[in-house]
């Protein structure tokens, strides 16, 4: 399957997202579920960048930009676990919507299996969830206004 630069840069994004998460709230990186999941989560970006003739350094300032939208949601002193929920309801507005398909035995769908289970255990302030999921259509908004996720509707 061939995929065009945009659609590459939004499974990226979504990628890049978790991985962000997971390096960002980690106590230990080198802990081996941690470490784990940062390498199923880089060989998925890994296999998305592979590609003979592809501009990778066009791909990666796309998928830089189109993190953008997210960057008010990572506030500082914000636990990481918030920002995760973030993370999580953009990836499930792009599923329940069949955009994003994981496919049970890859990558992405073994680290999210280890991934998830945290964020649903983290202590995270009253009203995160509703306010991660607000930030997440937010942040999908802005990024169809510059091209991507063009056929996701509320």
């Amino acid at each position: 399957m061939t995929l065009s630069d945009r659609r590459r840069v939004e499974r990226l994004l979504v990628v890049d997202l978790f991985r962000s998460v997971v390096k960002d709230g980690a106590r230990d990186l080198a802990e081996p579920e941690t470490a784990e999941t940062l390498h199923q989560l880089d060989t998925v970006c890994i296999d998305l960048l592979e590609i003979e003739d592809l501009d990778r350094g066009l791909i990666i300032r796309r998928l830089q930009r189109a993190r953008s939208p997210f960057d008010r949601f990572r506030r500082p002193g914000r636990p990481v676990a918030e920002f995760g929920l973030t993370a999580y309801h953009f990836a499930k507005i792009l599923t329940d919507r069949d955009v994003l398909v994981i496919d049970e035995a890859s990558d992405l769908s073994a680290a999210l299996d280890r991934l998830l289970p945290a964020l649903a255990e983290a202590e995270v302030t009253l009203g995160a969830e509703a306010t991660a999921e607000t930030d997440a259509w937010q942040a999908l908004r802005q990024l169809q206004r510059d091209g991507y996720f063009s056929e996701v509707s509320p």
